[in-house]
């Protein structure tokens, strides 16, 4: 099928830092004047402003600060030049001690407990800056929504409305420097999710060395995923494919395909295609193997799509998956879009004329 999810904090904590964000109940009327933190006066700077500083800040700021994700887990994040993450994560008890280390390129997770170092390919989306501008103008309501103070830093709230999906809305709190010092992520006027620096320096000292993996003593690697071939689309590695997969014509709205990829696990030699998808703010992934004989997942629930074929559905936080097997090909689908676009992408494989 597809590689297991990392652990909810971990990916909670990338999304944090890869401009996910959120929304929060009671604030000022959008458009009227706010606090600063610090307790003046200040002009509300706009919406846009507030944007395109984020996203330039992710290539470019350094800090390092603690992070408390869902009051569950705290970890220690630290970001360098060139969009270099580290995570070291301090619970969970599970989790005490992991690093994962995200150069752009690769993804590290490294576990001193279980001495296993687990590789995968960097989380982070491949878009260029304008270009990303224009999908979240194109695909979300921005408003400047008020001031909050966060970890002893003045913010202005930032809050996006999904334009192509009801329900699902984004509240980023912004620094002055452009970091998202909170973020939220709501579903129908309900919490789902949030991360929230505690604390943070803003001019740490940091080397090249704190983004290298170092493997503990005796580790054994072991690469969730081998990536065969990448590229804009499967044309760029047509020749390699045993198989024909097929991306639905029509994609969730507000989507866009940023990069394919071609890839083993290490739990099965069957290759898969993984198309991962954006919409500026949020990410959405399709995946796409060889049928296999498989059974619904325990903890999922079943969906009927159409001439027979049944899928099965499973809640990963703001996230949906789908899962269905239809013309040879095993699919699964999962991002923070709504059961009925999971649906309507599902059935496009359904179509005549797609084997």
């Amino acid at each position: 099928m597809t590689p297991a999810p990392r652990p909810t904090c971990l990916r909670l904590a990338t999304a944090a830092l890869m401009l996910i964000g959120l929304q929060l109940p009671i604030l000022p009327a959008v458009g009227a004047p706010a606090a600063t933190a610090a307790g003046t006066a200040s002009k509300a700077p706009t919406a846009e402003t507030l944007l395109r500083r984020i996203v330039l800040a992710q290539a470019n700021l350094e800090f390092q600060g603690e992070v408390d994700i869902n009051g569950e887990s705290v970890l220690t994040v630290t970001h360098g030049q060139g969009r270099r993450q580290r995570h070291e994560l301090h619970s969970p008890a599970a989790l005490a001690g992991d690093v994962v280390i995200d150069n752009g390129s690769l993804r590290w997770h490294l576990s001193p407990q279980s001495a296993e170092a687990d590789v995968n390919p960097s989380e982070q989306v491949p878009l260029p800056v304008n270009a990303r501008l224009a999908l979240i103008h194109k695909n979300y309501e921005l408003a400047v929504l008020g001031a909050a103070q966060i970890a002893k830093s003045p913010t202005w709230i930032l809050g996006l409305r999904s334009r192509h999906e009801a329900g699902i809305e984004h509240r980023l709190f912004v620094s002055g420097p452009g970091l998202a010092l909170r973020t939220e992520r709501w579903r129908d006027r309900s919490l789902v999710d949030y991360s929230v620096f505690t604390s943070i320096d803003w001019k740490p000292k940091l080397t090249l060395a704190l983004f290298e993996p170092t493997l503990p003593a005796g580790a054994n690697i072991k690469p969730a995923i081998r990536i065969l071939a990448s590229g804009p689309s499967t044309d760029s590695f047509a020749g390699r494919l045993t198989f024909r997969p097929h991306l639905p014509k029509q994609l969730p709205n507000g989507f866009q395909v940023a990069i394919v990829r071609l890839y083993k696990t290490r739990d099965s030699e069957a290759p898969t295609v993984h198309w991962r998808m954006t919409d500026g703010l949020s990410s959405l992934s399709l995946f796409c193997r060889q049928s296999t004989p498989w059974q619904m997942p325990k903890d999922s629930q079943p969906v009927n799509l159409a001439n027979g074929v049944q899928a099965a559905r499973m809640d990963r936080g703001i996230n949906m998956m789908l899962i269905w097997q239809a013309g040879g090909m095993r699919y699964s689908l999962v991002g923070p879009v709504n059961l009925s676009t999971l649906i309507a992408t599902a059935k496009e494989t359904l179509r005549p004329g797609v084997s």
